[in-house]
């Protein structure tokens, strides 16, 4: 049974980029480009989460932020997040991935 993937890679790694480059970005944002880049994460995270409580959420939004970063350094076990299993979070960062390259209109 193959899963046809949301996303192609070249796509998801230009939207990691974008959330891991993020806080640095926010800091010089001066072009029109670079407040694109800002604003798609920000949309994207806005996103996130409307179902939860604004706690939960606030903590699932700071919990995708961390995996997009680094997941190697921030897999799913280590973020204790309560309540949600693995597959649903995952599938929460994949939709906040294609948020943002919806937001910049790379797909």
């Amino acid at each position: 049974m193959s899963r046809k993937k949301k996303l192609p890679d070249d796509v998801k790694k230009i939207c990691l980029a974008l959330v891991q480059g993020y806080n640095r970005r926010s800091k010089v944002a001066g072009r029109d480009l670079e407040q694109r880049r800002l604003r798609a994460v920000e949309l994207a995270a806005e996103n996130i989460g409307q179902d939860l409580t604004e706690h939960c959420r606030r903590a699932l939004v700071q919990a995708i932020f961390q995996s997009c970063a680094d997941g190697r350094k921030h897999p799913f076990e280590r973020l204790g997040i309560a309540g949600m299993e693995r597959s649903c979070f995952y599938e929460r960062r994949m939709k906040f991935l294609v948020d943002i390259a919806k937001y910049m209109e790379l797909v």
